[in-house]
């Protein structure tokens, strides 16, 4: 039997990061932002980084396409500036 051929548990972080990306898409409004806080106290930083990232990834390219992007980004990084460029 090869060891490819053998049953491979998923390891903890890979679940958690699946997890972490379901609950963003049934996110809505502040919750976005306390959620993000949340997932950043995770013993595993570079997963839950990995996670926010994707997510903020994935809003960003949905809400460039209209008027709320530049208020959803001031909202969501309140401390930094975003340039939004054509």
């Amino acid at each position: 039997m090869s060891p490819y051929d053998a049953p491979q548990e998923e390891p903890a972080e890979h679940l958690r990061f699946a997890a972490y990306l379901r609950e963003f898409v049934q996110v809505t409004g502040a919750e976005e932002t306390v959620l993000v806080k949340q997932l950043l106290t995770d013993p595993d930083q570079a997963m839950a980084q990995s996670a926010v990232l994707r997510h903020l990834d994935r809003r960003a390219a949905v809400l460039r396409l209209g008027p709320v992007f530049e208020p959803w980004a001031e909202h969501t990084f309140p401390d930094n500036r975003v340039m939004v460029t054509e």
